[in-house]
């Protein structure tokens, strides 16, 4: 993601470890000479009280902002586990904010195409009206509602993140090739991918040009579905790897899930790409991008 700001060297506290936004922005930030100070659940259990996470962050050097990219991301067994969701995706960022606002200073909470209902036929602006049609996408609408009442809070709203490193759609087709011969995945569900690197270069120049607010951040590019994203990733993939699998069309009917998913969640990103002067990259540049990792 090609950006106008200038890098200056901040220090930040990120809740979460060992998951793909961390794992960006530890690599991310070490380019750009930030000095990132990770909490994972050993170091600060978000299902403990307000006390418990503000006492750990305090016992951390003065920090310029908190970066919250710990999230209850199992979306289909968040429908029977509402209580763990709504303690991870809206209580424990609610105290975040309110850590936040004691010390005065930013906060980036990362938040999800999931809090629209998928009825619509254009992308979705940050503006537009939310209305989660699953757990998992109540649990973070409510914690975006707890967060923007802090007035120093970001929120960005990302889909289908993706890397090649961690345990995600593009490294699951990856492992595919040469296992199976053939795929049925969902055609009807409609989206943009994004890599974790765009997502991690954003939270950045959110940070290094504050302008607090709800944006939206995914890769450019077409609107495509889960399928043409597997086709993509194969097509994509380097010389001399085994057997590209041959992908058929489904519908969600034809692979029910215990969670709903919208079937329209494109995110129209050009209020984040104006006021924080970024480019976002193209989604298909991007598999290119991960298919190195993959590969290195």
């Amino acid at each position: 993601m090609s950006s106008q700001t200038d890098h200056k060297p901040m220090k930040f506290a990120v809740l979460g470890k060992s998951g793909q936004l961390a794992q960006a922005l530890r690599r991310a930030g070490e380019t750009r000479g930030h000095q990132l100070f990770f909490l994972g659940r050993d170091s600060c259990d978000l299902t403990a009280s307000e006390t418990v996470i503000s006492q750990a962050l305090a016992r951390l050097p003065q920090i310029d902002a908190v970066i919250n990219a710990a999230a209850y991301t199992q979306v289909d067994r968040a429908e029977d586990a509402v209580d763990e969701a709504m303690q991870l995706n809206r209580t424990a960022p609610a105290s975040l904010a309110r850590f936040s606002k004691g010390r005065d200073i930013p906060l980036i909470h990362i938040s999800t195409d999931y809090v629209f209902d998928g009825t619509a036929n254009t992308p979705y602006l940050p503006t537009d009206e939310t209305s989660p049609i699953n757990a998992y996408g109540r649990s973070k609408l409510a914690g975006e509602q707890a967060v923007m009442t802090y007035a120093k809070a970001t929120v960005l709203r990302t889909s289908w993140l993706y890397d090649g490193f961690g345990r995600n759609f593009f490294t699951t087709m990856a492992r595919k090739m040469g296992e199976v011969e053939a795929l049925r995945i969902v055609a009807d569900q409609y989206g943009r991918p994004t890599h974790t690197r765009t997502l991690a270069d954003a939270c950045f120049a959110a940070l290094q040009n504050p302008n607090p607010g709800l944006y939206h951040v995914t890769d450019s590019g077409p609107i495509t579905h889960w399928a043409d994203f597997a086709r993509a990733i194969f097509e994509r993939a380097p010389k001399g790897l085994p057997l590209v699998p041959v992908v058929t069309d489904i519908s969600s009917s034809d692979y029910p899930t215990p969670a709903a998913r919208p079937k329209f969640s494109a995110l129209e990103t050009q209020a984040f790409e104006i006021t924080f002067g970024c480019d976002l990259p193209d989604w298909r540049d991007m598999v290119d991008v991960a298919w190195a990792e993959f590969v290195t």
